[in-house]
């Protein structure tokens, strides 16, 4: 833990203590020392423009205990003080005075950063009874931080409440706040477990046994808190978790993730990271200290090399157990290959809503892979594999700026593809798609070449040998377009004619003109989890003014022709 002694000024406590304290403050308040505020300091000042145009300055507090940062306005300041001088006769001229112009230039934003600094030094280092009192704790959010405090609410929470959470399995969150009092506290001496309370609900063992046994854990900031802690907390107590969600805090807070590695199977990190690095192997990074201390005469000399060779090295095992990862919503634009090799059971990967412009399919080496996610990004460019990926069934590249396909004929397995609002204008696209023998389901929706007349009927044209069980769009072909493609082209319809709709196997449901739809949800052998474990983008303006999705629009012959001349195929003459 950084001191921050260095930051306070020469003249701040001392100066306090002896011209103030006697004349304006009486005696001693009763605080605990634990959570007495020892140090605070005013780090930076920053400019925002919500609700309205204001200032907010950086305070850091540091007790016995615990070290957090909370963000306060001059007008919260004022308030304090304005309490305080009617409580306990707190001069008023110990806090900077307003101003009403020019707030917000750089020189005035840092003499007033000053200013409130003395000022909350002063009134921490002067009386013991205004530097306890509930006004300045509530200001500095001193008893969300007090490991007693903290420890003893959630001793009567899950007194209350533990096994009926613990019954319905359900992701728990805590705060870093809340679990670092719960590593502190199991360092700390044991105290009589009901104290003076003399109420079992405010015995620890509620909180160690529920620890023990939770299996799902979110670690979150509270949206309440005006704070957030500085201090490292360690999840080793966490014997039973195999699921962990960590959104919107520094990733490096947690310590000695790699006790509780082997067990993970699930893992979610939003909001925190910039590099996969951050997690899978700067977190998980654990230093040995095998040296034995006594080696007897019998000990193989083997065993006394190995250890004195492994003693202070640091060692990253490989997430054995890890089968879900998801690092959506974080700041990542590279694909880190070493990363990935510690990953050799993983079997879903989700990396969307990050910072990709370009990406190279020869990096994505997980053996066991199955469904991968990178839509949301600024994809422009697909680097093709130079082998097979057989292991890879669904792909999810929606909603990025992708104008060509090229390269993902080399998922020769893929069963679903997700390539909804990119930039895909050619048809010809679609040709490397057909070599696909799997490909059950595709999704075009939001591109330029799906606001083009009859594209459905161009894309199942593509697909001459499946036409009948590709479910484009979230919907197979209707009756409507293979009367036509019937109409059009009868010698494709005759060699389909086995395999083509109608068929009476295929339960059917009717669309808004009252003919008949086949359902892709009743159709058998369809995997309907394809679409249903991918997110569904917002609609964008491009939509408005197109058939909605699954409509049957009646089409002339001459508007058929014109618009499969693209496709290098040649009408039939009656």
């Amino acid at each position: 833990m950084t001191s921050l002694q260095g930051s306070l000024p020469l003249s701040g406590s001392a100066v306090w203590r002896s011209d103030r304290s006697t004349a304006v403050f009486s005696r001693d308040s009763g605080q605990k020392e634990e959570s007495r505020v020892r140090h605070v300091v005013i780090r930076d000042a920053s400019i925002r423009h919500y609700p309205d145009s204001h200032v907010v300055y950086k305070i850091e507090v540091l007790t016995l205990t615990n070290h957090w940062q909370l963000w306060r306005r001059y007008s919260e300041f004022f308030a304090l003080q304005q309490k305080l001088f009617k409580l306990y006769a707190v001069p008023n001229d110990l806090l900077p005075p307003k101003k009403y112009s020019g707030n917000f230039t750089a020189s005035f934003i840092e003499s007033r950063r000053e200013g409130l600094e003395n000022y909350l030094q002063r009134l921490v280092n002067g009386d013991k009874r205004v530097a306890g009192c509930a006004e300045l704790c509530n200001f500095l959010d001193v008893y969300n931080h007090d490991v007693g405090r903290v420890m003893r609410k959630l001793a009567q929470l899950l007194y209350r409440t533990g096994d009926m959470l613990l019954d319905r399995n359900e992701m728990i969150s805590f705060t870093p706040d809340q679990l670092y009092c719960i590593s502190k506290q199991l360092k700390m001496p044991m105290e009589d477990p009901i104290g003076k309370e003399c109420d079992p609900c405010f015995d620890l063992g509620h909180v160690y046994s529920f620890v023990y046994s939770l299996i799902q854990l979110r670690v979150a900031p509270s949206r309440r808190s005006v704070s957030q802690s500085c201090m490292k907390f360690d999840l080793s107590s966490f014997r039973s978790l195999t699921h962990l969600k960590v959104d919107g805090i520094d990733f490096g807070l947690i310590d000695n993730l790699s006790s509780i590695q082997a067990q993970l199977v699930d893992i979610g990190v939003h909001h925190c990271i910039t590099s996969m690095k951050d997690v899978l192997i700067v977190a998980a990074t654990e230093q040995r200290t095998m040296s034995p201390s006594r080696m007897s005469l019998t000990d193989s000399w083997r065993i006394s090399a190995n250890s004195r060779f492994l003693s202070g090295r640091h060692v990253v095992q490989p997430w054995v157990g890890l089968t879900h990862l998801d690092m959506s919503r974080n700041s990542i634009a590279t694909l880190d290959s070493q990363s990935l090799d510690l990953l050799p059971s993983l079997t879903q990967l989700n990396l969307s809503y990050n910072e990709f412009e370009n990406f190279d399919f020869d990096q994505l080496t997980l053996p066991a892979l199955l469904k991968f996610n990178i839509s949301h990004n600024k994809l422009s460019l697909l680097s093709p594999s130079q082998l097979p990926i057989r292991h890879l069934l669904e792909l999810n590249i929606s909603n990025n700026k992708l104008h060509k396909l090229t390269g993902l004929e080399f998922f020769v397995n893929l069963r679903f593809l997700d390539v909804r609002y990119n930039y895909l204008a050619s048809f010809k696209e679609i040709d490397c798609l057909v070599r696909l023998k799997h490909l059950n389901e595709l999704n075009l929706i939001g591109n330029p070449l799906a606001m083009k007349p009859n594209h459905r009927l161009s894309v199942f044209l593509k697909f001459a040998a499946k036409r009948s069980e590709l479910i484009l769009d979230g919907q197979r072909m209707c009756h409507t377009e293979w009367s036509q493609l019937k109409e059009f082209f009868p010698a494709i319809a005759a060699r389909q004619q086995s395999s083509s709709l109608p068929n009476p196997d295929l339960a059917t449901t009717l669309d808004k003109d009252g003919s008949e739809v086949a359902s892709s949800s009743s159709i058998p052998g369809t995997p309907a989890s394809f679409s249903s474990t991918l997110p569904v983008p917002m609609p964008t303006p491009q939509e408005n003014g197109r058939t909605a999705l699954g409509a049957n629009v009646s089409v002339s012959p001459s508007k058929l022709a014109s618009a499969l001349a693209s496709l290098d195929v040649t009408t039939p003459q009656k």
